[in-house]
């Protein structure tokens, strides 16, 4: 298999952070890995439980924050190239929506996650951008360790 490389970039006006690993896999393999969470998220929270209805998921997870744990409830939805993910409720968070995308690139697949997460609490922005990049890192490097690629670096801009 490839080597996936990940790549991060920050939005610190709109709160994003953009992530894309490359990874050597089928589309399809990657989109359907993608849409379901009790597999996404299998390599980061290992008690993943997530309930279906009308073909997306009730998904709780829980987060590091530097100042308190982050935890969440939110709807994960397959879309034809993902996943869409949306909060459903938190007593942690004001705003959390997440996008993962999949398409065809040289050398195999680019898998690339954006994510929006803002916390409820008061809480310095650059805590809040260095939580959301870790989150996003962790995420696009579970997709990297799922299609056995090694991850050689981060670029950090």
């Amino acid at each position: 298999m490839g080597i996936g490389v990940v790549a991060l970039f920050s939005d610190p006006d709109a709160g994003a952070v953009d992530g894309e690993v490359l990874v050597d896999a089928d589309l399809d393999e990657v989109v359907e890995w993608l849409g379901d969470p009790t597999v996404a998220l299998a390599a980061i929270d290992r008690d993943v439980v997530a309930l279906f209805s009308s073909g997306c998921a009730e998904v709780t997870r829980e987060v590091d924050h530097p100042l308190a744990p982050l935890v969440f409830t939110v709807r994960w939805c397959p879309t034809p190239v993902g996943a869409h993910i949306t909060l459903l409720e938190s007593e942690d968070l004001s705003a959390y929506e997440a996008t993962w995308s999949a398409r065809p690139a040289p050398g195999g697949v680019l898998v690339r996650y954006h994510l929006i997460q803002v916390p409820a609490f008061r809480a310095p922005a650059s805590l809040n951008r260095a939580a959301a990049r870790r989150q996003a890192s962790t995420a696009l490097r579970a997709v990297a360790t799922a299609f056995e690629g090694a991850i050689t670096t981060d670029d950090l801009r």
